[in-house]
Order: structure tokens, then C-alpha cells, then sequence
């Protein structure tokens, strides 16, 4: 703290030729190598005295008494024979020597060093390896040979290295690093000795301020100089400020660099006692260069406002520019999707069309199949039913012409029998007629006259049954046969046993007409054409009666006319 704060600057004032008020302060060099000297020194002949054979705590402290006993940092305790004292920057520290040595001497084992060296944990093994590495280069210093005051060489204590050593050695590593930058030092206070929280002790403060030498160094930095910079760096960086100065500079001006930052200092209000020339750096008192900083700062933030906008309005353009560009390609991406969702939609349309259609020929082609496949199985059933039905048909005609012929048959029969019956009758009658010729031969014409009437009775009737008897067969024949077709199979007219009469067919187109007309189904198309021949038949039947009235009426006339002219022929013959 010393080296750096008092003697590097009074060697850096010297060097530079600058003129200061000496400061006066506590130099602890003497305490230092007192302690830490070699070959001479407290530490170092700890050291000597533990490789001494009958080397004793005791034996070190006579000997530490009688080297150190004119030194002013030293004091003799004569008063006890296991201590010394020792007068340090903050105040006097009496040691006691006891156990010294032991402890100094305390080894640590050779096997649980390589076992800590060789740790799974690296940075215990890193801090052990270093030790291990200190302490070695300690023991190749201590085993070095060091001059003596008689004269000669002589080795210290051969190869020991004890704690004390290897204290020293860290010491010196650590100091060694330190110089290597820049230093700053941290001083912590204690408030209080008594560790009370909130609680300030004033002179607990000032004594510590006092012991760390902080009351110097604050004396040092008022009288002397706080701050030293090059000249370059003044011209860099307060010539902005004094564009005059910077100008001449510019313009080709002879002016050092030295001379240069003394015009800056001048023209910036820096009075000649708040600041010294050097031959290579200029040095300024305390505050000085913060008032630089301020000014500079106020400057700058000037043009930084400027600076600012424009930077602001330049990122701000840079945005607007990436936003645009960003919006552009958000448009383009979002039309390259669209373009593409158009795209797949139509494909997508386009695929369902092709699937509908594949799935509408498919199901068309199946349907073709299965129609053509089911008016295959209808149209063999059909050609089976319709053998079926034609072979059935067949046998019904074959039936129904057998019932016909068998019908006609019939009809003939009763048409001969009726005939016979005829022909008996006319026999008959004109048996009669013979008898009644006769009779009128013999003059009986009132028992003709019964007789032909009692004929002609008997042959009315026996003609009126024949004919009825046809007509009811007729009917039942054509009920019966309506009744044995299935409805299913009723779609044509149904043919009469007989040809019907004028009347009749007129009936009967009428009758299917309406049916046709009125939608009726097959069945009652049938009834229907059954009850029109019923119709027709029971026409004909009265139109049978009315020609068998007429017939009789006709036959009763020719009769009349006969008997008539048998009567006249019988009044002749009287």
C-alpha cells in the first residue's frame, strides 16, 4: 500500500521533473524486513533454528535478541524470557516464542498430500497442486547457497521448508500477481468492537482510519497530484470542446503534443495551479478531472442528441424497411398459402370428383351387373314361369276345350234330345192332327179342338225347359271358369262357352272399358267381364223366350190355320 500510494508516486513525480509539497508519512519498510528479510530476518532464522539439532524456542529468542537489538523497530523484553516485541505502523505487538519452533515444524504427511493431489474435486486439487508447487520452489530457494558476513558460502538448512516458508512463499506469489495490474485497495471499518448493528463508534473508526494509513494517503492525494493522463489523451478527448484549439492544430500548427494539451487545459478554465506539465504526462489535482468529465459529458450529450435523432431515424427507417419487407413477405407467404390452399383445395375437389365419378361408375357397374344379373335370374324365371304358365295355360286350354267339346257334346246331346222331342211332339202332333182329321172325319171337333191345344201346351213347355236348362249351364259353366283362373293371370277376356249375341258384346266392351278406365285390377276386370256375359246371357235367354213366344205364337197360327182349314175342309165334305 506504501510502495504504491506514497513511493511509486514521488518516483513518478521525480521522474517527470514536477515540483511538490513532500508529505510526510509512516514508511514500514524497516518492520517489514525485519520480519520478512533474508538471510536476516525473524522468519529466516525461524528457519535456521528448526534445522538445528538442539535448536529451542529459548536458544531463538537469544538469538533473535542479540541480531535485532539495535534495530529501532526491535524491542527487548528483558523483563520476560519468552518474548520480544515488535513496533508496527499501527502500534507495538509483543510475541511470545513458545512453541515456535513445533510449529513451525508441523509437517503435513507426504501420502495425504498426493492423495489431496490427486483429488476428483479440481479446484481442491488445483489449490494443493499450487501449494505443493510454492513449497517446492521455496525448497529449491532454501537449499541455495547464501553469503555469510565473515565471508564464504554457506547452505541454508539444507532442505527444510517450514510453515513459515511456505507462508512467505504464498505471500510472494500473491504480491508478485498484484503488481502485475492495477491496484486498488478496499479498507473495511468496524462500527463498533462490540458487533452491535446500527451503532457507531466514532473513535473505533478514527482509530482504524489512523491504523491503515488511510489519514496519509488522504493527505498525500489533497497536496499532491490525483490524476495523470498523457497528453494525447487530453487533446482526444477535452479538444473537441475547444474546437479553436483543435482547429490551429489542424491547420498545420508546430505546437507539441504537450504544449497542445496545456492550450486544451487553458482554454477549457483550468487554472495553472490545479495542474502540471510533465515531460510525458500531465498531472492534475484532485476534482480537476472530474469537472473534464462533466464538461466533456455536457458537450457531448449535445451532439448525442443529434447523433441520437439521426441514429433513431436511421433505425427507425431500417425498421420501417424490415416492417415493410416484412409485411411484403408476410403477403407473399400468405398468397403462396392461399395460391397453395387454392391448390390443394382444387386438388382435393378434383380427387373427390375422380372418386365420386370412379365410385359412380363403379356403383353403376356394379348396378349394371346386378340388374343384368338379376334380369338374368328373372328372365330364366321368367322363361320358367312362362313354361310354366304356357304348359299350365295349355293344360287349362286342353281342359277347357275338353270341357267345351264335352259341353258341346252335351249340347248336341240335349240339342238332338230336344230335337227328338221336337220330332216326338210334331209326331205326336201331327198324330193328332190325323186324329183330329179323323175325328172331324167322325164329326168329334170339340175333342180335337182339346187335344191340339193339350199339344201344343206340352210342346211349349217341353221347348221353354230345354232352353232354360241352357242358359242356367251356360252361366254356370262361365262362373266356374272365372272362378279357376288366378287373379295374377286374369288379363284377358274371358271367352264364352258360346258366341254371344250382339247385345252381349256390346255389354262386354262396355264392361272392360269402364274396368280399363277406372284402373280396376285383374280380378275385378274378370268379375266384371263375367257378370257382362251373365248379362249378355240372360239377354239372349229373354230374347230366346220372346223368339219362343213368337214361335208358339207362329205355331198356333199355322195350328189355327190348320184346323182352320180342316174345318172348312170337314164343312165341304158335309
Amino acid at each position: 500500500f506504501v510502495g504504491v500510494l506514497f513511493e511509486a508516486v514521488h518516483k513518478m513525480y521525480e521522474s517527470e521533473g514536477i515540483q511538490t509539497d513532500a508529505v510526510k508519512y509512516d514508511d514500514n519498510k524497516g518492520v517489514v524486513d525485519l520480519i520478512g528479510g533474508a538471510p536476516q530476518g525473524i522468519l529466516a532464522m525461524l528457519t535456521e533454528e528448526c534445522v538445528f539439532p538442539k535448536g529451542s524456542d529459548t536458544t531463538y529468542l537469544q538469538k533473535v535478541n542479540s541480531a535485532f537489538k539495535k534495530n529501532s523497530n526491535f524491542n527487548e523484553l528483558k523483563t520476560s524470557p519468552t518474548e520480544f516485541g515488535i513496533k508496527h505502523f499501527a502500534g507495538e505487538v509483543v510475541y511470545s516464542v513458545h512453541a515456535f519452533l513445533e510449529k513451525n515444524k508441523d509437517p503435513i504427511s507426504q501420502d495425504l498430500q498426493v492423495l489431496v493431489e490427486f483429488s476428483d474435486d479440481p479446484f481442491v486439487a488445483s489449490v494443493v497442486k499450487t501449494a505443493s508447487a510454492i513449497m517446492r520452489n521455496e525448497a529449491t530457494a532454501a537449499a541455495e547457497p547464501t553469503t555469510k558476513k565473515g565471508g564464504g558460502n554457506k547452505m541454508r538448512s539444507g532442505k527444510f521448508v517450514g510453515v513459515v516458508d511456505g507462508f512467505k512463499a504464498s505471500l510472494r506469489s500473491l504480491i508478485a500477481t498484484l503488481q502485475e495490474g492495477d491496484m486498488h485497495f478496499i479498507r473495511c471499518l468496524k462500527p463498533n468492537d462490540n458487533k452491535a448493528p446500527d451503532k457507531w463508534d466514532r473513535s473505533v473508526s478514527s482509530r482504524q482510519l489512523q491504523s491503515a494509513g488511510l489519514v496519509h494517503a488522504v493527505a498525500a492525494t489533497r497536496s499532491g497530484y490525483s490524476d495523470h493522463l498523457p497528453p494525447i489523451h487530453v487533446i482526444g478527448a477535452y479538444g473537441p470542446i475547444v474546437p479553436d484549439v483543435r482547429t490551429q492544430d489542424e491547420a498545420g500548427n508546430t505546437l507539441t503534443d504537450m504544449e497542445t494539451a496545456q492550450q486544451v487545459l487553458e482554454a477549457m478554465g483550468v487554472g495553472e495551479e490545479m495542474y502540471a506539465v510533465g515531460k510525458t504526462k500531465v498531472f492534475l489535482k484532485q476534482g480537476v478531472l472530474d469537472e473534464l468529465q462533466r464538461l466533456r459529458l455536457e458537450h457531448i450529450g449535445r451532439f448525442a442528441t443529434m447523433a441520437q435523432c439521426a441514429i433513431r431515424g436511421m433505425i427507425a427507417k431500417r425498421l420501417l424497411k424490415k416492417l415493410k419487407e416484412a409485411a411484403l413477405r408476410k403477403a407473399e407467404e400468405r398468397r403462396q398459402r392461399e395460391e397453395e390452399l387454392r391448390r390443394q383445395r382444387a386438388e382435393q375437389e378434383r380427387r373427390r370428383i375422380e372418386a365420386e365419378r370412379r365410385e359412380r361408375e363403379e356403383r353403376e357397374r356394379a348396378e349394371a351387373e346386378e340388374r343384368e344379373r338379376r334380369e338374368q335370374v328373372q328372365k330364366a324365371r321368367s322363361l320358367s314361369f312362362d313354361r310354366k304358365r304356357r304348359k299350365k295355360k295349355e293344360e287349362e286350354e286342353r281342359k277347357e276345350r275338353e270341357e267345351r267339346e264335352a259341353k258341346d257334346a252335351a249340347m248336341r246331346a240335349r240339342h238332338e234330345a230336344n230335337a227328338a222331342k221336337r220330332a216326338e211332339a210334331d209326331e205326336r202332333m201331327r198324330q193328332q192332327l190325323a186324329e183330329v182329321g179323323a175325328a172331324a172325319d167322325r164329326g168329334e171337333f170339340a175333342r180335337t179342338e182339346a187335344a191340339v191345344a193339350r199339344a201344343e201346351a206340352e210342346a211349349a213347355a217341353a221347348a221353354a225347359k230345354a232352353e232354360m236348362d241352357r242358359l242356367r249351364e251356360a252361366s254356370m259353366a262361365a262362373a266356374v271358369e272365372v272362378e279357376k283362373k288366378p287373379e295374377e293371370k286374369r288379363s284377358a277376356p274371358t271367352k264364352a262357352a258360346e258366341p254371344l249375341g250382339p247385345s252381349a258384346k256390346k255389354l262386354g266392351r262396355d264392361a272392360v272399358a269402364a274396368a280399363k278406365a277406372e284402373n280396376m285390377s285383374e280380378a275385378d276386370k274378370a268379375k266384371a267381364e263375367a257378370y257382362a256375359r251373365i248379362q249378355a246371357e240372360r239377354e239372349e235367354a229373354a230374347n230366346a223366350k220372346a223368339e219362343l213366344a213368337a214361335l208358339r205364337a207362329e205355331e198356333a197360327a199355322r195350328v189355327k190355320a190348320q184346323l182352320a182349314a180342316l174345318r172348312e175342309a170337314a164343312a165341304q165334305a158335309q
